[in-house]
Order: structure tokens, then C-alpha cells, then sequence
């Protein structure tokens, strides 16, 4: 299996894209990705240049993974991460109409088993509205809220800076993976 791109068909309707390494992925794929980041240029001004001059090189580098899910040929979830030691959640997200039916704890398992290598910790910046939505999600992998991140990248709402150790993420994973297969 090639390292850049893998697909796995969970079930009938939904297939999960990895994206990282050597191997191209289809176009439709890697612009379905691009396609799923850049709709929150209204969350993350700029996030159109970041994905053209960060993701896609460090993609390439094997410095960077994302992976798409889909619903049949619908988009409906992404994650981007930089991999390291402190592996940094670049970007997750999943539809409005495709929430609560397990796509985020799916996408947190997939990350999780990708850094389970190399990362100590992870780390991500959100909104202040958006974490406090969110919450009971990402406490519930071990997540806590470090107060203000040192970049603010909207001019009305603060931005977040959330960190949990990699061994509790890794835990949480484990006792969810029963209920994440099943959903």
C-alpha cells in the first residue's frame, strides 16, 4: 500500500482518504480536501494561502497528514496535522448535517494511530465560541483549554490554545473504539 494515499471503505456509504507522503491522490481528492479546509476562510482568514504553501508541500515532505471522509462521493470530514513530538491539529472538521454520528471521534482515532509513533503531545488552536461548543468532545480525549494561543487570527473572537498529553488521547481512543466501529 502506497504511503500517500490509503483508502478504507468503513462500510458502503462511507470511505476515509489518507493523504501524506510520496504517492499523488487523485485530483478530485486532494481538491475535495482543499475544498473542505478553505470553507472556513471565515473562521481562518488566509487559510486558502496556508493550504497552497504549507499543507501541500509538507504533505509531499511527509511532515504533514490529512485524511477526507467520505459519504459515497460527498466530502463530508477532514483533519489536517502536523506530525512531530508536539503534533499540532491543523484543521478538523466535519459538515453541520454530518455532526453527531461519531465522524469526529472517527477522525480523532485515525490521527491518534498516525502520531502514535512520535507524538508526546498534540496541541490545536480554536475559536473561544467553538471550543466552548465543543467542549465534552475534547475534554473527553484529554484536551484542556491553556487560555489565549499566541497568534489570534480573527479580529472579534479569541482564539484558543488546547493541549492534551498524547497517552491520554491514546486511552481515550482505546475505550471508544468499540463505539466508534459500531457508528
Amino acid at each position: 500500500m502506497n504511503d500517500m494515499f490509503t483508502e478504507l471503505n468503513v462500510n458502503r456509504n462511507l470511505r476515509v482518504i489518507k493523504f501524506g507522503g510520496d504517492f499523488i491522490p487523485p485530483k478530485d481528492s486532494l481538491r475535495h480536501l482543499e475544498q473542505m479546509v478553505e470553507e472556513c476562510e471565515d473562521l481562518y482568514p488566509g487559510i486558502d494561502i496556508w493550504f497552497k504553501k504549507k499543507v501541500m508541500p509538507d504533505l509531499r515532505e511527509k511532515n504533514r497528514v490529512a485524511f477526507l471522509v467520505y459519504n459515497d462521493f460527498r466530502p463530508i470530514g477532514a483533519a489536517v496535522l502536523r506530525k512531530g513530538d508536539d503534533t499540532k491539529l491543523c484543521s478538523l472538521r466535519v459538515l453541520p448535517e454530518e455532526q453527531k454520528k461519531g465522524l469526529g471521534h472517527l477522525l480523532i482515532a485515525l490521527i491518534a494511530n498516525e502520531v502514535r509513533n512520535t507524538a508526546s503531545h498534540v496541541h490545536f488552536t480554536a475559536p473561544s465560541k467553538l471550543w466552548f461548543e465543543l467542549e465534552q468532545f475534547f475534554k473527553g480525549y484529554g484536551f484542556v483549554n491553556n487560555g489565549l494561543a499566541g497568534v489570534q487570527y480573527r479580529l472579534f473572537d479569541e482564539e484558543l490554545s488546547c493541549s492534551a498529553d498524547y497517552k491520554n488521547i491514546w486511552s481515550s481512543v482505546v475505550n471508544k473504539l468499540p463505539s466508534i466501529i459500531e457508528n
